[in-house]
């Protein structure tokens, strides 16, 4: 082809209706979960159509892709945003989680932004530490009772 044919193509394409064009929608978005301490959560995020990069916010911060700790769970170009959290801490992860895409072009004004996603860290409780204490005191004092005694 030639240089002029592309242009005239891409131009005829450019002045296509709106109507004619596949606009970003939801899938999937991200749901309320919980997590327990050190354990992996995947936030969900699906997106028809994509045509912008997804990108995470935490408490409206942005938080990127790191080996580590937060990894692309499927493939983000072809929609699947999907965001593992990985040994979950309850000061770096728990809050509220949020996926967005940016619109296909400021004409068509398709960018997405999920609903606000909480995720919990779950805390481990007082009762739950005092009972293990108690339990663990019984059984060395009964050791204790059967060795000395």
């Amino acid at each position: 082809m030639t240089s002029a044919v592309v242009l005239s193509i891409a131009l005829a394409l450019s002045a296509a209706p709106r109507s004619c064009m596949a606009l970003q929608t939801w899938v999937q978005q991200p749901r309320y979960q919980e997590v327990n301490p050190g354990e992996e959560v995947t936030l969900a995020c699906v997106v028809s159509d994509i045509s912008g990069k997804c990108r995470w916010e935490k408490d409206g911060k942005p938080v990127d892709p790191d080996p580590i700790k937060y990894q692309w769970v499927g493939s983000p170009e072809a929609g699947d945003c999907s965001f593992r959290v990985l040994n979950a801490e309850l000061e770096y992860d728990d809050g509220v989680w949020q996926c967005q895409v940016p619109p296909t072009s400021y004409k068509l004004g398709d960018s997405l932004i999920s609903e606000g996603a909480q995720l919990v860290v779950r805390r481990k409780s007082s009762h739950c530490l005092l009972a293990n204490a108690i339990a663990r005191a019984i059984v060395l004092y009964f050791y204790t009772m059967k060795v000395v005694g």
